[in-house]
C-alpha cells in the first residue's frame, strides 16, 4: 500500500467533508499515485498555534481524484475519511519510527522509501483510525437511509457503489463524508 504521510501547518485543508485540496494545499503532491494520506501536524510555531503540533490531523483511504477548477493539483476525496485536527493523538504515540522519521530526518512529505517499521507504523495508523480495510465478517448493514442521510457516525464505514456497511461497536464521532 502506498502512503502519502506528509506535515501539516494549518487546519483547513481537508474540509471537515474530506476534500483534500479545497484550498490548494499541498498543490501537485496531491497528483501522486497514493492508496491512502496521512496528514500530521508539524512542529513549528504555526502548527503549534493551531494545537495541532505533533498529532495525527487526519487520515484518508481508497483517493477519488477530479480535477480541481480553482486549483494547482487535483481535488481529492476518500472512500473512507477521519478528520482529528487537534483531538488527533500524537504521532510519537501511534507511530514512533514514522514520527523519528518526519520530525528528527525533517521530512516534509514521504511516498516512497519507508523502512518495514515506518511502513509498519503507517499501515497501522490507518488501521487504528479508520478500521480494517475490507468489511469485518458478521457486521450487519444498518439501515441505508441512516447512512445517506449522514446520521451514522463512525469511522469504520466501507462506502462501495453497490453497499455501504457500518460497525455500531468502533464510532469514534467522525462525521461520514457527503458523496
Amino acid at each position: 500500500m502506498r502512503i502519502l504521510t506528509y506535515k501539516r501547518t494549518h487546519i483547513g485543508d481537508p474540509d471537515r467533508s474530506g476534500r483534500f485540496g479545497i484550498h490548494d494545499c499541498m498543490g501537485n503532491v496531491r497528483n501522486w499515485d497514493f492508496d491512502a494520506v496521512i496528514g500530521i501536524g508539524g512542529i513549528s510555531n504555526e502548527p503549534q498555534s493551531h494545537g495541532i503540533a505533533g498529532r495525527v490531523t487526519w487520515v484518508g483511504r481508497h483517493p477519488k481524484k477530479q480535477l480541481n477548477p480553482s486549483g494547482s493539483g487535483l481535488l481529492v476525496t476518500f472512500e473512507s475519511f477521519i478528520l482529528l485536527d487537534s483531538k488527533g493523538p500524537l504521532v510519537s504515540d501511534i507511530a514512533p519510527n514514522l514520527a523519528r522519521r518526519m520530525y528528527e530526518g525533517r521530512v516534509r512529505t514521504l511516498l516512497d522509501g519507508y523502512s518495514i517499521d515506518e511502513q509498519a507504523d503507517a499501515e497501522h495508523v490507518l488501521k487504528e483510525l479508520l478500521g480494517s480495510p475490507m468489511p469485518l465478517q458478521g457486521l450487519k448493514a444498518t439501515d441505508d437511509s441512516d447512512l445517506i442521510e449522514g446520521k451514522i457516525t463512525c469511522s469504520n464505514i466501507r462506502c462501495g457503489s453497490r453497499r455501504r456497511l457500518a460497525a455500531k461497536n468502533s464510532c469514534r464521532g467522525a462525521p461520514m463524508p457527503k458523496e
